[in-house]
């Protein structure tokens, strides 16, 4: 039993390290992908949520959500082979 909660314990840990890199990459990002970034991939926000918040169009949201998932695969890919 003690080692699942060592297996739950280290989980849990290194989910909150991709979450804090995820968060620290998203706001490396240049307006306007970091708020998009930030809203979508952190908050968890649809692309029309974001649009109506920013009252920009929603295929113009997805087209910044697309560019900003390929502008973090780069920076997170870089981090996450760090290790």
């Amino acid at each position: 039993m003690v080692w699942v909660g060592l297996l739950y314990a280290r989980a849990h840990l290194r989910c909150a390290w991709i979450l804090k890199e995820l968060q620290e990459s998203c706001r490396n990002l240049k307006s306007p992908y970091q708020e998009i970034a930030l809203a979508h991939f952190v908050e968890g926000k649809t692309a029309k949520e974001i649009a109506d918040g920013t009252g920009d169009g929603v295929n113009t949201v997805k087209t910044r959500i697309h560019r900003a998932r390929e502008l973090l695969k780069k920076s997170l890919g870089k981090e996450l082979h760090k290790e």
